[in-house]
């Protein structure tokens, strides 16, 4: 069952995926083609949606005792997963929302990248990944893809004057609002990370060691 599942939510994954770039790249405009796509892939929604494909794909088709098969079978891995991409499926309803209105297929791609995913991807965590190995000290972890991931958008931003969300733009916003802003988004990932751990306890008991085969 657990294969079935996965594999259903990797091909949805990547068909949604496939379909932005798609978009992406037959608009016609500045910047080109290249500049789009890595635009496209500085995206935080887009990199948490890879992630969340790519634990599926491997989930579905496993890959013996490969290390990227355990890699992304440790239960922390996938819970850091879990962490982004409902983090991504909640600022999407509280905040990106409001300001996004597409259309046709665009909204389509939208509509599973931010709300058919996330809930699919947590649907896996809560069935399927192994429970009682979390710590709290695991926040930490969890917290470092995001933390890389600001600091590359700031870094790159000012340079191709362009930032994936408006909340980092330091030109428009101003440094001081966006370190609040950065300091929201951490505690929201914090946060998230905590009911994770929290409900890893109440299904799985105290930690205990895992071996990942």
């Amino acid at each position: 069952m657990r294969n079935a599942y996965a594999a259903m939510g990797a091909v949805v994954g990547w068909g949604a995926l496939g379909l932005q770039l798609a978009l992406i790249v037959t608009v016609d405009g500045d910047p080109g083609v290249a500049w789009r796509t890595i635009n496209l892939l500085s995206s935080f929604t887009v990199l948490s949606n890879i992630m969340a494909a790519t634990a599926l794909t491997v989930a579905a088709v496993g890959a013996g005792g490969s290390r990227l098969f355990g890699f992304f079978m440790l239960p922390t891995v996938q819970t850091g997963i879990a962490v982004y991409i409902t983090v991504t499926g909640i600022a999407y309803l509280i905040v990106l929302r409001t300001i996004s209105g597409p259309e046709g297929w665009a909204f389509v791609a939208e509509a599973i990248l931010y709300y058919v995913m996330p809930l699919f991807y947590v649907g896996f965590w809560l069935l399927f990944v192994a429970k009682g190995t979390l710590r709290i000290g695991d926040i930490v972890g969890f917290l470092g893809f995001p933390v890389l991931y600001v600091a590359y958008s700031l870094v790159r931003g000012p340079i191709i004057h362009w930032y994936p969300y408006s909340f980092l733009d330091v030109g428009d916003a101003g440094i001081g609002h966006v370190a609040i802003n950065v300091a929201a988004m951490s505690a929201a990932f914090a946060l998230v990370g905590l009911a994770y751990i929290a409900i890893d306890r109440v299904l799985g008991g105290p930690p205990r060691r895992m071996a990942v085969s």
